[in-house]
């Protein structure tokens, strides 16, 4: 795995067009952004909506949270753990549903502070669904799997400082997955379900496999 700072790189060796690659179309980064925006907010919403039904006691029934004094100290804490780490937990994510669960040079951690990013790039061949797993993987581990512990805490009957952690958790993961929701909608749209996938810098292509001859 490497980690690196700025845009995502182009391989010098992966010409797309020349070797029967189909682009599809994506936006720009900047532009990718302002529509994940507003899908973030539905799935939020959409959360907000789950944890209310099946774990009320979650948002405390009138929509807000109220922690024990004893509790007020770990609740921040936690929360401000949640808000360090939920980038470079996310990002990791990603990188373990690539091959070799991310431990090969070809797994990049990066930064692009220009267009205020950060992302998680395999720089080989993917198929169309491990291409999608990849992107739903921190969704389904960071902001479902969380609901149903805070079911469980919400059926003590108290909203506790690990509840209230839980319950952010879910919520900010699901705001900064609204790319990779995108992200899904892009491929799932345009890709056929048995072509390979591989991106060249920002820009992502897909390709059938080669039949083998007999």
């Amino acid at each position: 795995m490497q980690i690196h700072w700025g845009a995502i790189p182009a391989a010098v060796d992966f010409q797309p067009e020349a070797e029967g690659w189909n682009p599809i179309r994506e936006p720009s980064p900047v532009l990718m952004q302002f529509i994940a925006l507003p899908l973030g907010v539905v799935m939020v919403g959409l959360l907000v909506t789950v944890l209310h039904f099946i774990a009320p006691r979650g948002l405390c029934g009138n929509g807000t949270i109220v922690i024990p004094p004893s509790e007020v100290s770990v609740a921040f804490a936690g929360a401000l753990i949640v808000l360090v780490l939920l980038i470079p937990v996310h990002e990791m994510i990603h990188a373990l549903i690539h091959p070799a669960q991310g431990r090969t040079d070809k797994t990049m951690i990066g930064i692009w502070p220009s267009r205020l990013l950060f992302y998680a790039h395999y720089e080989g061949v993917l198929s169309r669904g491990r291409f999608l797993a990849v992107f739903a993987a921190p969704f389904i581990v960071l902001s479902l799997c969380p609901i149903p512990l805070i079911a469980l805490m919400s059926a003590w009957g108290k909203c506790s400082a690990i509840e209230m952690c839980l319950t952010a958790l879910s919520l900010i993961n699901g705001l900064s997955s609204a790319g990779d929701a995108l992200g899904m909608m892009l491929i799932a749209s345009q890709v056929p379900t048995t072509a390979n996938v591989r991106n060249r810098g920002w820009r992502t292509y897909w390709k059938m496999p080669a039949i083998e001859s007999r």
